[in-house]
């Protein structure tokens, strides 16, 4: 294998395991229910632009909405495994290849999510700020170069190190943690219908959620209700 195709290496094999995972998340079963859920979805949807009131708390809350659109999905992929930082050392200009190019395909995937996010509000965008089409289109574009940027500026932040804008040293261990953080976070939802290898949920107590645990109401004939939405939510604090 020559190192100029690593990435095409690295980028075929890894979706050959998403796509083997695929297999058993949508099954007969999940994609019936799935169905369902999209058209109950669909349908409270449609019911909920309809009849939104137009005023400055339910614009606000749009645009809080849309801002985190742009923080989520944001993460880039490297395709850099642990070993890379010995096996490549004498070779970084193919290694630099490949995190260019998987920049670009990180850079892609995440501008589609965020269009895709962006035109699913664009009925509520319609109803609370503006009825012209133009306008919409101009701010799908914007929010899509924001999050295509965002994702550069991330790409450099790791593998860079801090404080050393121009320095040509390879953060090794920062993009190695980064990829690694990237793959926990797809293969933990395959993880939710199958037992993937390797996978092993992370407990994290979670700031956020400890105020809104604390009040969550307990009943008596489903004691251990609590129980379990505290270990859900904690049960996904990786780092």
């Amino acid at each position: 294998m020559k190192l100029t195709h690593l990435f095409k290496y690295r980028f075929n094999n890894r979706w050959q395991i998403y796509f083997k995972y695929l297999r058993y998340v949508f099954n007969d079963h999940a994609v019936l229910a799935l169905f369902f859920l999209l058209g109950a979805a669909g349908l409270a949807y449609q019911s909920l632009w309809q009849t939104a009131v137009i005023n400055l708390w339910t614009q606000t809350i749009l645009i809080f909405i849309i801002l985190l659109t742009l923080i989520i999905f944001k993460e880039p992929a490297n395709f850099t495994k642990p070993a890379d930082a010995t096996a490549l050392l004498g070779d970084e200009k193919s290694f630099r290849h490949m995190v260019k190019q998987a920049t670009y395909y990180s850079m892609l995937i995440n501008g589609v999510v965020e269009g895709g996010l962006i035109l699913i509000l664009w009925p509520m965008l319609f109803r609370l700020f503006t009825h012209s089409i133009l306008i919409l289109i101009y701010l799908t574009f914007l929010l899509i170069f924001l999050k295509i940027l965002l994702t550069y500026g991330i790409v450099r932040r790791n593998i860079r190190f801090e404080n050393q804008n121009n320095s040509r040293l390879i953060n090794w261990r920062r993009l190695i943690s980064a990829e690694e953080n990237h793959q926990f976070v797809v293969l933990s939802f395959y993880n939710l219908f199958i037992d993937v290898p390797g996978i092993t949920p992370k407990v994290k107590r979670q700031k956020w959620a400890n105020l809104l645990i604390k009040y969550w109401p307990e009943k008596k004939e489903l004691p251990l209700t609590k129980l379990f939405v505290t270990a859900f939510i904690r049960s996904y604090g990786y780092d």
